[in-house]
């Protein structure tokens, strides 16, 4: 299972951490909002944004913000000048050059700036910001998913942990719609669209079967994150809200029947799946391979499982080797 972790969760976060595209304005005006465009220091092919609210300034970087300090401008000084004026506050430096200094409180930290790139002396000089903590989720079991730390979730969730416009299908042993970490619990939402889901053995949506496995795969997938430190926290199950929408099947409960795999593939990408979860193994047949062609050109990501033992090829037994190497 630990290789079908990984892979799920690296998969699905890649899929899902998508940056906000940002459209620099030049103007810099007196307003209360005013958008100014700089090069960032020592690479002019990159630009960053300084937005001004109220009597705050921020950078904005990848749609978030980050406050301006007003106390600290970091500065490096042109090749073949010595030392920074007596007139001017180090607070430290480092072996690099680059020397932290004080804003004085009669000026302020952006006039100041202009004052120091006005000087002529520094080949740079950068403002610096109060950042902010990853997020780290309150679930309960979180410290006993060692794979969390090894995929770097908490970046990923930085950006986004989910969004319910997004439907992954956990096409696998059925899903228990009603766990209160996966289906509508006293928090008011699910991450599970039952009604899209489908049973292949008794021919109906209910998809509650005696076999765990493919409520565990959703959870890994889509448990509802930083819920009240209520069980474990999955890589889409957004922040205290609703997260991605999974879409659940049963294609067999003591082992997958490769006979409906395919029909269930088909029916994810109609039902508008963008991820599709096969942590199974099956025989391979034309029949799975084309449903999985078709899949990946409608441009669904396809996530297999790669066997628990080393030895194993998982789903990779049931497709050909020009998608397994598409998709590994």
């Amino acid at each position: 299972m630990k290789r079908l972790v990984l892979l799920a969760g690296f998969a699905l976060c890649f899929y899902q951490c998508t940056l906000e595209q940002l459209e620099p304005s030049s103007n810099y005006g007196g307003n209360d909002n005013e958008l100014l465009t700089k090069g960032i220091e020592g690479d002019k092919d990159s630009l960053y944004v300084i937005e001004r609210i109220g009597d705050s300034l921020f950078i904005v970087e990848n749609g978030k913000h980050y406050a301006v300090d007003p106390d600290v401008i970091t500065v490096k000084l042109k090749p073949g000048i010595g030392r920074i004026g007596e007139d001017i506050k180090e607070l430290r430096s480092n072996k690099l050059g680059y020397i932290d200094v004080g804003v004085p409180k009669d000026i302020g930290v952006e006039k100041f700036r202009s004052v120091l790139e006005e000087r002529g002396e520094f080949e740079t000089v950068e403002f610096n910001t109060i950042g902010e903590y990853c997020f780290m989720p309150n679930d309960g079991r979180i410290n006993e998913q060692w794979y969390l730390n090894s995929i770097n979730a908490n970046y990923a969730w930085d950006i986004t942990a989910g969004n319910s416009s997004v439907k992954v299908a956990i096409i696998d042993s059925g899903v228990d719609w009603n766990h209160p970490d996966l289906g509508v619990g006293t928090d008011g939402y699910s991450n599970i669209n039952a009604s899209l889901g489908w049973n292949y053995i008794t021919n109906n949506n209910n998809v509650i079967t005696t076999n765990y496995h493919g409520t565990m795969v959703a959870g890994i997938i889509g448990a509802k994150t930083h819920n009240s430190s209520r069980g474990i926290a999955g890589l889409a199950g957004g922040k205290g809200s609703a997260g991605i929408t999974m879409i659940p099947y049963c294609v067999g409960i003591t082992g997958p029947n490769s006979a409906v795999l395919d029909d269930a593939i088909m029916d994810a990408v109609s039902k508008g799946a963008r991820v599709i979860q096969l942590s199974l193994g099956v025989g391979s047949t034309s029949a799975i391979n084309a449903a999985i062609a078709y899949a990946v050109n409608k441009h669904v990501v396809i996530v297999c499982a790669s066997g628990n033992n080393g030895g194993g090829t998982g789903v990779g037994g049931a497709v050909s080797i020009r998608l397994r190497t598409a998709m590994s």
